[in-house]
């Protein structure tokens, strides 16, 4: 492949954040201790919003994290210099005082080559990995017709 060229498949799914085994973390539900162990690490997340089943709206909020629980702190309770924190927290709370719901959800994929390099769940590590794919997955989210939050 020449040099000024990039090529890359990428199989994803999102798995709901889960306040323990099974059961999904739904805002502005508490942490729990099982979100803290499972969430310590950097990882690429969306807000799923929802009336009756996750992702019958198709309203999102995505994101990148270099420590998800403490991104989740920061939605739940956003400090005074945190205004997307501010600005998040404000749209989920008015979401659930309609009746709806919003799920946290993170990004797993299967391992895949950009530009000859391969990228695994672990380069997540990696902030501009982590932003790449973020404005990859906006993208493509705004490209299937999805309501995106982001600015």
């Amino acid at each position: 492949m020449p040099e000024d060229a990039i090529q890359a498949l990428i199989r994803f799914e999102w798995l709901p954040v889960e306040v323990e085994p099974g059961a999904p973390y739904l805002f502005p539900n508490p942490i729990s201790r099982h979100i803290r162990t499972t969430c310590k690490g950097p990882a690429l997340y969306r807000w799923n919003v929802f009336s009756e089943a996750p992702g019958d709206l198709r309203i999102f909020y995505l994101g990148e994290a270099d420590r998800l629980v403490r991104r989740l702190h920061n939605y739940l309770r956003p400090g005074p210099s945190q205004q997307t924190s501010k600005r998040i927290n404000a749209e989920l709370r008015a979401v659930v005082e309609t009746g709806k719901s919003a799920m946290l959800e993170r990004l797993s994929f299967s391992p895949f080559h950009l530009s000859g390099r391969a990228v695994t769940l672990d380069d997540l590590k990696d902030r501009r990995i982590r932003r790449f794919m973020e404005s990859w997955l906006i993208l493509h989210h705004v490209c299937c017709g999805h309501q995106v939050l982001n600015r």
